[in-house]
């Protein structure tokens, strides 16, 4: 207006307009079940709710569901963008037998009592298990989507009981991952006692990859055996990924392990532990701190030990 007043007269109020817009849904494939979304369309709305509907085969339960690789609690989320979303199926836990008491431990008999130890990994202090038969862990490959048997305990929540395996074998452990977490049948033990267990199988994990334990903080290992193969990038061993303090005593190793860094035939690293009379039987590959019993080793002590395998490194090996 040349006079310089707005043309627009009394009270006004501007309400923005926006374009909707739609995003996908998309889901991942899933092993072990099946998986739909509600409601079911081609286009999303911005700050619509979907819920995920997860049905898994008989025996398994949901492991964890994932929104653009996130975990979400529950079911539901809210749509903000293109989104997929992945569902991972495991094995049900089964409550052992046994009261946990050194008298009356909990007893060990399948594959989901071994999950049900998983579950309660963080609850584990002071109390007892006992294995009373071999376990199959054949089907564990098909677990989480591909990734395998969940670890005993985390760091966060780690194993502190006593593991009486009786003799008895755990074979066809499967776990092949790309996590930073410890792997192994036990991820991580802390003040611990396992003893008279044998372990058969592949472990794949980026660090801390042990085919019994991942990660062992003042733990004592006596008279177990190990066969298979372990792979990783650093802290790679066939009984244990690293191990800080405590003890092994008769125990027997047998495999391969390969890795880049820290690699050892029983223990990748070893940090003041006391290992004695033990024997590994390994081929050991790597680039560097490389070694038929431990790859990196300080402050620990070596009694009546025997390496029968091979150590090849770059540097820093033997």
């Amino acid at each position: 207006d040349p006079s310089g007043q707005s043309p627009l007269q009394g009270d006004y109020s501007l309400v923005p307009r926006f374009s909707a817009i739609n995003y996908h849904v998309t889901v991942a494939p899933a092993e072990c079940g099946t998986v739909a979304l509600s409601p079911d369309k081609f286009f999303y709305n911005y700050g619509e709710e979907v819920t995920v509907l997860a049905i898994p085969e008989s025996g398994l339960e949901v492991y964890s569901i994932t929104v653009n690789g996130e975990p979400i609690e529950g079911t539901t989320f809210t749509v903000t963008g293109n989104t997929e979303v992945e569902v991972l199926f495991s094995l049900s836990p089964l409550e052992p037998a046994g009261y946990g008491t050194e008298a009356n431990p909990f007893l060990i008999a399948s594959p989901e009592n071994l999950v049900w130890m998983e579950k309660q990994a963080a609850y584990s202090e002071n109390f007892f298990y006992t294995l009373t038969a071999d376990i199959d862990l054949h089907e564990s490959e098909y677990w989480r989507g591909g990734l395998g048997f969940p670890p005993i305990g985390t760091e966060t929540a780690p194993f502190s009981g006593t593991f009486d395996g009786n003799n008895f074998i755990i074979k066809n452990l499967f776990i092949d991952t790309e996590e930073k977490a410890p792997q192994g049948l036990f991820g991580c033990t802390r003040d611990a006692i396992i003893k008279n267990v044998n372990v058969l199988g592949v472990v794949k994990g980026y660090e801390r990859v042990g085919l019994l334990v991942g990660y062992a903080d003042n733990t004592e290992f006596s008279y177990c055996g190990v066969m298979g193969q372990v792979e990783g990038t650093n802290q790679v061993g066939l009984l244990a990924g690293v191990a800080i303090g405590g003890s092994f005593s008769c125990c027997t190793v047998e495999g391969l392990a390969d890795g880049f860094s820290a690699i050892g035939g029983m223990i990748g690293k070893a940090l003041d532990p006391v290992i004695a009379n033990c024997i590994s039987a390994v081929t050991v590959k790597g680039d560097s701190y490389v070694g038929g019993i431990a790859g990196e080793a300080d402050f620990s002590k070596f009694t009546n030990c025997l390496a029968l395998g091979s150590a090849r490194g770059s540097f820093e090996y033997g």
